[in-house]
């Protein structure tokens, strides 16, 4: 632009550099100054603020009981308190001047847009009150730094254990070879057979690695199916675990030895017949 020629027009602050060549040109251009935008949204930035202000002091003296009220119980008092005192009339006019006209959504909107914004100390929220609609308090202003500087603590951590499973009550189980046999302990019930370290009744503990095992009942005659590596007896035996790895059983009950192919039946008396 040739000369760049200057219109007197009100400094910008920091934004010299574009007033200068942006701004200036705008306006030689015959356009209306941005400039004036700003101050007309300033402006009413400021009458905002100033009805909010006198908003929220009459709430503060119009919610007695600190509970909150709606924005239709505020509007409801505004308009039928008879004779209307004076901070009552100032609260009045700037709900009038904020929202146009007294207009229950219109001021809702407002007070979200105003949330916890400090107004001479004092700010407007949302109360406590779990249901229904938005009931509004007023607050200290220094409860929002407060509540940003002051965060509750995390929750703790679960430090559940997943328990092991159930061994046998009795008897002696060796599970070198791969297969065994129980001994009829002093609960175990009827002589049973299982993989890798039999399981009796109810009352040892099976450590297992895997986290899974399946609780036997007493004197049940099924066998406990078993990811782990072998574990306790109970209270007459213990299954060392020297196989390493061993393999899931769901082996049922048999009336013979250790080798189901043999025809040695054993006697309920854990004599062989």
């Amino acid at each position: 632009m040739a000369g760049r020629p200057k219109h007197g027009l009100k400094p910008w602050g920091s934004y010299e550099g574009w007033s200068d060549v942006v701004r200036e040109a705008v306006v030689f251009a015959g356009l209306p100054d941005p400039g004036e935008t700003r101050v007309a949204l300033q402006t009413a930035a400021d009458r905002d603020a100033a009805a909010m202000a006198d908003i929220v002091a009459g709430l503060a003296r119009m919610d007695e009981t600190g509970r909150g009220l709606t924005t239709a119980d505020i509007l409801t008092r505004l308009k039928e308190t008879t004779p209307i005192p004076d901070w009552m009339a100032d609260m009045r006019a700037a709900v009038e001047e904020l929202c146009g006209k007294l207009d229950g959504r219109a001021l809702g909107y407002k007070f979200r847009h105003f949330a916890r914004r400090n107004f001479g100390g004092r700010m407007v929220d949302k109360s406590d009150a779990p249901h229904g609609a938005n009931r509004w308090v007023v607050r200290d202003a220094r409860s929002r730094v407060e509540t940003r500087n002051h965060p509750q603590p995390p929750a703790p951590a679960d430090e559940s254990v997943t328990p092991g499973g159930h061994g046998g009550d009795g008897g002696h189980v060796s599970a070198r070879s791969g297969k065994a046999v129980i001994s009829p302990g002093e609960h175990g019930g009827s002589p049973e057979m299982a993989n890798f370290g039999g399981h009796g009744g109810d009352g040892g503990h099976v450590p297992a690695r895997s986290g899974h095992t399946e609780k036997i009942p007493h004197g049940s005659s099924e066998l406990a199916q078993v990811n782990g590596s072998g574990g306790h007896g109970g209270d007459g035996g213990h299954v060392p675990a020297q196989s390493g790895n061993p393999t899931p059983s769901t082996t049922r009950k048999r009336r013979y030895g250790s080798n189901p192919n043999r025809g040695t039946p054993l006697d309920p008396t854990g004599g062989a017949s």
